[in-house]
């Protein structure tokens, strides 16, 4: 190749990489965080903590069976939210057995944003 040819594929690949957006590394969440994080939107939500069990969901097993039971009773289990995103659930119960008192919060991994918050129906 010649040396015009080289710096011509030189500045496309330069081009190419100042052009595409480098991801950012997954911050590495303490579940101490993820917990203080999701407790400030429960209390927007209006739940009192210290009256509330709270769980945290590392895998998302407790959220799908959630969800699978909403389903199999013909509910909506719709969230487009989630869709794509890594995400911890993290799921509010009264101590005192309430109908609507629960709240499940969605904490996307890599940033620590609340991606939603589900009330009890």
């Amino acid at each position: 190749m010649r040396i015009a040819e080289l710096n011509t594929l030189a500045a496309v690949a330069l081009a190419i990489l100042c052009s595409t957006p480098l991801q950012a590394a997954e911050r590495a969440w303490t579940r101490s965080e993820l917990l203080t994080i999701a407790d400030e939107e429960a209390r927007r939500h209006g739940v009192d903590i210290e009256q509330a069990s709270v769980s945290f969901d590392g895998f998302n097993s407790a959220w799908g069976a959630y969800v699978e039971r909403r389903k199999s009773i013909g509910l909506n289990t719709a969230a487009p939210e989630l869709n794509g995103r890594g995400y911890w659930a993290v799921y509010y119960a009264p101590m005192t057995p309430m109908r609507g008192g629960d709240l499940w919060v969605m904490i996307d991994k890599s940033t620590g944003e609340v991606i939603m918050a589900l009330e009890g129906e």
